[in-house]
């Protein structure tokens, strides 16, 4: 591989040309990444709302992923365990913070809302309702911090008739429907 480096050296433009001050440009422009600076609060267990938070992550943005006491994500404990963590968890929470606090209690509540004045985004993925049983809405959390972009993410929606249906078990039951399918063709 090197070689082809030194190849690829010898065969660049010379000075003053075109090419080299191509070449120039592209050393002198910061490495930064677009969400540099954006700070994101992630609540929520497994794959959907994770994901969108390691997608935030990767492009730069401080995401701060918030798990339960005790077993933190479910995530945690799925896959193969590779250095004594799962795989899984390794890859969804690539380039996270994580800190754990108990939203169930007032005092997890107070740190949480703490949270949420200083971030500019919030993925919630928790079972709709949750945030609100807790004294955080929409509109509650616009009052804690006016300019924060909310992001709700579920399986059915939040305002339809499966509201209360809990989105992995159809989930799974889609993708073995689909791999039995696929095995019988």
């Amino acid at each position: 591989m090197l070689g082809f480096f030194r190849a690829l050296r010898r065969r660049q433009s010379p000075r003053g040309s075109v090419r080299h001050l191509e070449d120039q440009f592209v050393r002198d422009v910061p490495l930064t990444k677009p969400l540099a600076g954006i700070r994101v609060i992630e609540l929520g267990e497994l794959i959907a709302g994770p994901f969108v938070g390691t997608l935030l992550a990767d492009n730069g943005a401080e995401v701060i992923k918030v798990e339960r006491p005790g077993r933190g994500d479910v995530l945690r404990q799925f896959g193969p365990i590779v250095e004594g963590t799962s795989a899984f968890w390794q890859v969804n929470s690539r380039n996270k913070k994580s800190v754990v606090v108990d939203i169930t209690r007032d005092g997890g509540l107070v740190v949480l809302r703490d949270l949420i004045k200083k971030c500019d985004i919030l993925i919630g993925s928790l079972r709709p309702g949750v945030l609100e049983q807790r004294g955080l809405s929409d509109e509650a959390l616009r009052v804690l911090n006016h300019a924060i972009v909310v992001v709700h993410v579920s399986a059915f929606g939040r305002d339809r008739a499966k509201v209360e249906t809990r989105g992995i078990r159809s989930c799974c039951a889609r993708f073995l429907r689909s791999q039995l399918s696929d095995r019988r063709a």
